[in-house]
């Protein structure tokens, strides 16, 4: 597009991340620079999906027994179960240390209490709905945990919230509302 008395070259309409690389190594902006980010990436995605495979399954083989076994029962096995398997790896991998040189109170009290609220509060709350309803339904609703986080966040944090956050957490209450048409039918 060209503007009446501006010269051509003044006019830059694209992103930065399209421009040419910086010769300078290791420059962000360099090629090395651009590979380590794009590396980076694949591992930060690579990671989200392995989290979000696990939940996944994990919601499925909780719907498979949780007919036979009562709410509080399941979260303290499943405490127990997490238990064992961290001290293992920690001893296994010589983080046993790391635990044992704990940080300050406050770190402590606080990452408790996320434990508890979790694993305890939230896990109770999520086996009662299970019992109840599809294994679909229940996951999903519970997946509107974000709207919680961007309120909060905002609120406490003061975190900004930006039109992506906005647009991000109506689409999420979108499709709870959208799911909630299947509510009862098993």
């Amino acid at each position: 597009m060209r503007f009446p008395g501006v010269p051509r070259t003044s006019i830059d309409v694209r992103h930065p991340s399209f421009d040419t690389f910086s010769t300078a190594p290791g420059s962000p902006r360099s090629k090395e620079g651009y590979d380590s980010l794009q590396e980076d990436n694949l591992q930060l995605y690579i990671f989200l999906a392995l989290a979000v495979l696990a939940w996944g399954l994990v919601g499925v083989l909780e719907k498979t027994i949780i007919n036979d076994v009562k709410p509080w029962a399941f979260v303290f096995w499943r405490w127990v179960g997490l238990g064992i398997c961290l001290l293992l790896l920690m001893a296994s991998s010589g983080k046993m240390r790391e635990v044992v040189a704990a940080p300050a109170w406050k770190t402590i009290v606080i990452a408790m209490v996320t434990g508890i609220v979790s694993w305890l509060i939230a896990q109770f709350f999520f086996f009662k709905a299970l019992e109840m309803e599809q294994v679909s339904l229940v996951v999903s609703f519970t997946a509107t945990f974000p709207l919680v986080t961007v309120v909060v966040a905002c609120w406490v944090l003061r975190e900004p919230l930006t039109w992506t956050k906005l647009v991000g957490t109506a689409l999420i209450v979108g499709g709870c509302m959208l799911l909630s048409f299947d509510v009862g039918k098993k």
